[in-house]
């Protein structure tokens, strides 16, 4: 699977993933997303100006992950994570896990799933980039360790089918520590497994949230054993040009 996403203020979002499934074991994955923020000039108390020199802020994040089928009802998976970031001479790591489970209690198309994500210890910035001079003597300032943004998600989804047509409507809830609880609502509607129209919609009771709706579509074409999908998302952001989302999938 291979993404890509323009975000805000000319900072694109890029991801790769692979996943094969092991007959008797389960499946196993490998993904790596990469956040490019742009070029930035160095600014200092004495040049506020600028400096002249320029710098590309980063954040990558290399993942491995494992998934089965416990019960003809009950699918589980986790997710190690490596973070790193840096900031022109200061940089932080990190790891991280997710871990999510899908329940089908054989109700007519009704599946229900949690998942925790982004769940690790501490991280916290150092590097030369720190280093000051006060008083002409070398000084180097301590930064302070921040939470990752985990969250919990609660969700429930049904799938209805008659012949070549397949509709499905979900429901998410997102209890996070960074901000307020959100509500997402889904609708997706699938013509003979190949042609797929999607909706959406985002919501929080927080001052100045910036998500609303969301829309989409995908195209699955097979050749030779090979399924290749194209699927492309919009997503509404109030003050911000809309997000897009393009995503290229190859399953053989």
């Amino acid at each position: 699977m291979f993404s890509h996403q323009p975000y805000l203020a000319e900072i694109n979002v890029n991801f790769v993933g692979v996943a094969h499934t092991i007959e008797g074991l389960g499946t196993i994955g490998a993904a790596a997303k990469i956040v490019s923020i742009g070029d930035m000039e160095e600014t200092t108390e004495d040049q506020p100006d600028g400096t002249g020199r320029v710098y590309g802020p980063s954040l990558s994040v290399i993942s491995m992950s494992f998934s089965r089928i416990l019960t003809n009802r009950v699918s589980f998976g986790i997710t190690g994570k490596f973070i790193y970031e840096r900031i022109f001479e200061v940089s932080a790591s990190g790891i991280a896990f997710d871990a999510g489970v899908i329940y089908d209690p054989g109700w007519n198309g009704i599946k229900m799933g949690m998942a925790l994500k982004d769940y690790g210890p501490q991280m916290k910035f150092s590097g030369i980039g720190f280093d000051r001079t006060l008083d002409d003597r070398p000084v180097t300032p301590k930064a302070a360790s921040f939470d990752l943004p985990s969250s919990l998600s609660l969700g429930m989804s049904y799938t209805a089918t008659k012949g070549v047509n397949q509709a499905m409507v979900s429901g998410n809830f997102i209890n996070n520590n960074y901000s307020m609880d959100m509500w997402q609502g889904g609708f997706e509607y699938t013509y003979d497994n190949k042609y797929c129209l999607r909706a959406g919609y985002n919501y929080s009771s927080q001052d100045k949230w910036q998500y609303g709706l969301t829309l989409g579509g995908g195209l699955s074409y097979e050749f030779q054993g090979t399924k290749l999908t194209f699927e492309y998302a919009w997503a509404d952001v109030d003050v911000f040009d809309a997000n897009q989302y393009f995503t290229v999938k190859v399953q053989f």
